[in-house]
């Protein structure tokens, strides 16, 4: 779950759908310091300082990922980060099984 203040004073928020499922990729190089730390079957929470990190992260696994509904998972993850890192007090949360 993505959940990431407006200008307006409401939330944006957005949950991956279980078809996209990205964990696959989060365990797969040693050098994903933020998303790396992903649980699939716990909870995390980044705040907007690691947005930007998790933003580079996520470019670097769009060469990785399958086409259709990984590559959009991710490309939309990577959105959200790069606009949470613009906004104080925006929180990314991964909620597991």
């Amino acid at each position: 779950m993505t959940d990431i203040p407006t200008h307006r004073g409401s939330h944006l928020r957005t949950e991956a759908r279980q078809s996209a499922r990205l964990d696959r990729l989060f365990t797969f190089s040693p050098y994903l310091l933020l998303l790396g730390r992903i649980d699939p079957y716990g909870q995390v929470e980044f705040g907007s300082s690691d947005m930007a990190a998790i933003r580079d992260e996520v470019g670097r696994l769009v060469a990785l990922a399958l086409e259709g509904q990984e590559r959009r998972g991710l490309m939309r993850l990577q959105a959200l980060a790069a606009h949470g890192s613009r906004i104080p007090g925006s929180v990314l949360r991964s909620l597991g099984d």
